[in-house]
């Protein structure tokens, strides 16, 4: 591989402003879940090393906001013996730390709205495992094909998202949520409040009341809510279309 190029996802419009006040005032949850429990119970059964350093790896990701899993791992080898040529495959083994890191925050921030009595509509595999999935303010449906899923997002006032292992990225579904007016609530880091700020809501994945709060906000403050849309779909004709990203990418290797 000699150069790999990070462009921004773009996003399709299926719903008109004039059509707010037709959308739903649930929250609704797209992807996939499983319980974390499960990927804990995996990091305990294998060898005491790999336990020892995964532990490590999930403790520091904990403590610093701006911590990948990458380089959570490169710590761990610039402290040991371990080859640092040897990244690539240590990585693809402690694969359990983000499929832990990843649910255990979804279920975190999921629980939170879900005990404060938010209604939630949820659109995903294996919700099954959820131990609040019968909990009467949450609708379960199975996932949608891609091609649907912006209609499904253009239908909602607000979507909640967790993606805490992006730390230099933002979710396609947060490109979709401002293509179709429909705020999206993700998880909050430097690279994302720098251009998310004022166009989507940011919580902090470890302040319970930060995520009620502000999804309290977004469902019954109209003018708050309808400032966010306006200012995210201004950002989406502008930078997030699919013409847009095609025209930086072709710009990008004209100037090469």
């Amino acid at each position: 591989i000699k150069d790999v190029y990070q462009v921004a996802l773009g996003a399709e419009n299926v719903i008109s402003l004039e059509n707010l006040q037709e959308k739903k005032k649930s929250i609704l949850i797209m992807g996939t879940y499983r319980n974390p429990d499960i990927y804990m119970k995996q990091i305990y059964n294998m060898n005491k090393y790999a336990e020892k350093n995964m532990l490590v790896m999930l403790e520091k990701l904990e403590n610093d906001n701006e911590m990948t899993v990458e380089n959570a791992l490169k710590c761990i080898i610039n402290n040991s013996n371990l080859e640092k040529d040897s990244f690539p495959l240590i990585l693809n083994k402690y694969y359990l730390v983000e499929m832990y890191y990843r649910n255990y925050y979804r279920k975190k921030m999921l629980d939170a709205l879900v005990k404060t009595g938010f209604h939630i509509d949820i659109a995903g595999e294996w919700w099954e495992s959820y131990d609040k999935i019968n909990s009467p303010n949450v609708i379960w449906n199975k996932a949608v094909r891609f091609d649907k899923s912006y209609e499904l997002i253009a239908g909602y006032r607000a979507m909640a998202d967790s993606s805490p292992f992006f730390k230099g990225g933002v979710h396609d579904r947060v490109y979709a949520g401002m293509a179709n007016n429909t705020v999206v609530m993700t998880d909050s880091n430097k690279y994302r409040e720098n251009i998310l700020n004022g166009i989507a809501q940011m919580y902090h994945l470890n302040d319970i009341d930060d995520i009620c709060m502000k999804a309290d906000k977004l469902l019954n403050d109209r003018a708050y809510y309808e400032n966010l849309v306006y200012n995210a779909h201004k950002e989406y004709e502008y930078n997030y279309t699919w013409n847009k990203v095609g025209e930086r990418i072709i710009k990008h290797f004209l100037s090469e």
